[in-house]
């Protein structure tokens, strides 16, 4: 990862930020020349850079699709995550990816608490556990559905994630 590639980097958590903030949405007009970009960084590096940023846009949009296909994310994340790694390599993907879910964990229980729905959807969680596995009842899945679903922009916990990571490779 060289300062080009983290320049780039940092303008596009930003910018991405600031879209998906406003419009719940993160534009191929950002994530595709960045990825671009992250590639042809690394090209005029050398070889095993090269190898690096292709396993690493690999690898983040890969492990992002598996959480696009079941709905936890949009596809705009998928995108970034990939440029994401195309940009810094296979390791800090991984390891952004797992710091973002974290994040995302960590923000939803604020916004939880902040609208006061933490005692239910915790009660309801417990509900579905314990009938499921203590008692063997599957009726009791369907209370899933009754709240309705947690969204927020994965940006509030991406910037973070990123910045956490960027901590932790560097330490």
């Amino acid at each position: 990862m060289n300062e080009a590639s983290i320049a780039v980097l940092w303008v596009l958590l930003v910018a991405a930020f600031i879209q998906d903030a406003l419009q719940s949405k993160i534009g191929n007009l950002m994530t595709v020349p960045a990825a671009a970009i992250g590639i042809g960084l690394a090209a005029l590096n050398e070889v095993g850079s090269l190898a690096d940023a292709a396993g690493g846009l690999v690898v983040g949009f890969a492990g992002m699709l598996v959480l696009y296909a079941i709905g936890a994310v949009g596809a705009g994340d998928v995108k970034l995550f990939g440029a994401i790694g195309a940009l810094t390599g296979v390791q800090f993907v991984m390891y952004g990816m797992m710091n973002a879910i974290v994040c995302a964990a960590v923000v939803a229980i604020a916004i939880w608490l902040w609208r006061g729905e933490a005692v239910r959807r915790l009660r309801n969680m417990a509900a579905v556990i314990f009938g499921v596995w203590i008692w063997r009842d599957i009726r009791y899945i369907r209370t899933i559905g009754q709240l309705r679903p947690m969204k927020f922009p994965f940006m509030y916990a991406v910037l973070p994630a990123i910045g956490i990571t960027w901590f932790q490779i560097r330490l």
